[in-house]
């Protein structure tokens, strides 16, 4: 149909699943309207059967799972081997926890030598068994970066007030017997503060063939008698049960030192810190025994008629000593065989050539006593001759062999 006003053309047309009616103009086109009628609309569906649509998912189920497994089964056989990666060297090494580093189990410690504690600490600085240790757990620890060696710094700063109200001595800080005067002396009255008894400690602990290297620096400011000063008191390694380096001589037991308020501890106890080489066997878990060689440091009288003596040894300190430990305290003997002698420099008349042959014996213990072993009684007995030198606070009395005029 045509139209000369509008010239408006209408087009018609149906397919099997609709009626779609266009209408073009001459200035516009407009969709007017899209229409599905579905040809069921006009018929009744049948009613859906439940049960049958269920068997039917059930089955297709089963299919895709079916299939699922057989990609699967096909994939694992047809997968390309993976190739391991090339190895990369590098200097960067990762760090690993510290729990890498072998820890010695506590065997050969016992229980009251664990729990017994010092003022100062005496007994923290003390080789063991296999290195080991008074705390297993290593607290303070840590590790080095990019290496395997644990590291621990320790110490304390201690502060020490003296009044003194007949002074006596020369030893600023402590009480030296050996330099109390011997002659009358005026009365006066001293007062000092110091700080000499601070301590500073290194321990470095590095794996070696899953056993453990151990290395102990310590040291104090106790180097001067009128001032303050560092002293060394320790620096030793020890791997296995091989030692070398400074520290406590076998001769001696740091386990029995009492605790006193004066930071040296008691004249007469076996205290020196001696170069040595030391070797410890383990007979069981409560018996050791072992043998040091030791620096012999003869302790010469301070001035002749003929001049100043020096102290000579022919051989250096031999120490054998025995260990027996148990839960509820020790006994330590030990035994020393040591040459000493001297020389006057300077003069062939009157001197100390002739070397003599020292000798000793100790025997201490300490044994743990109390509510929950709190407490502790501690003993030492020392006998032998030309031993002077290992007493604590003993030096410069020149003990260990006299002078005579007739050599």
């Amino acid at each position: 149909m045509d139209h000369t006003s509008k010239r408006i053309r209408f087009r018609m047309s149906t397919t099997s699943s609709g009626l779609r009616l266009l209408i073009k103009g001459w200035r516009e086109i407009l969709i007017v309207a899209l229409l599905f009628i579905p040809t069921t609309a006009f018929c009744q569906a049948p009613a859906p059967d439940l049960e049958g649509l269920k068997n039917r998912l059930a089955k297709l189920e089963n299919e895709v799972q079916a299939i699922r497994s057989a990609i699967t089964s096909i994939e694992t056989k047809t997968a390309p081997a993976v190739e391991s990666a090339p190895e990369v060297h590098s200097k960067v090494r990762p760090v690993e926890p510290a729990s890498q580093v072998p820890l010695p189990s506590v065997v050969h410690i016992g229980a009251a030598t664990d729990t017994r504690e010092t003022i100062n600490q005496v007994e923290v600085g003390a080789t063991r068994i296999n290195n080991e240790s008074l705390d297993p757990a290593r607290r303070g620890y840590f590790k080095l970066p990019l290496t395997d060696t644990l590291i621990q710094i320790n110490g304390f700063v201690k502060s020490d007030l003296f009044i003194d109200t007949n002074y006596a001595g020369a030893y600023s800080g402590a009480y030296v017997p050996s330099l109390f005067p011997s002659s009358p002396q005026p009365h006066s009255v001293n007062s000092s503060v110091v700080m000499k008894a601070s301590r500073l400690a290194l321990t470095i602990l590095q794996p070696a063939s899953a056993k453990t290297v151990k290395g102990y620096f310590e040291v104090d400011a106790l180097g001067s008698t009128s001032g303050t000063s560092i002293r060394i008191r320790h620096i030793y390694a020890q791997y296995l049960n091989i030692l070398g380096g400074q520290t406590w001589s076998a001769f001696g037991d740091p386990d029995v030192f009492p605790n006193t308020l004066e930071f040296e501890g008691p004249p007469g106890i076996i205290g020196l810190r001696n170069p040595q080489i030391r070797y410890t066997q383990a007979i069981n878990a409560k018996h050791s025994i072992g043998f040091s060689v030791e620096n012999p440091g003869t302790d010469t009288p301070a001035n002749t008629p003929f001049g100043t003596p020096t102290g000579t040894s022919t051989r250096p300190d031999l120490v054998a000593f025995y260990r027996l430990e148990t839960p509820h305290g020790h006994i330590q003997s030990a035994f020393i065989s040591r040459s000493v002698g001297g020389v006057v420099a300077g003069t062939s008349q009157s001197n100390l050539r002739q070397h003599l042959n020292g000798y000793g014996a100790s025997l201490s213990g300490a044994f743990a006593f109390g509510r929950n072993k709190g407490e502790s009684i501690v003993a030492q007995a020392v006998i032998g001759k030309g031993i002077s030198n290992y007493y604590n606070d003993n030096f410069g009395l020149g003990s260990d062999v006299g002078f005579s005029a007739n050599n």
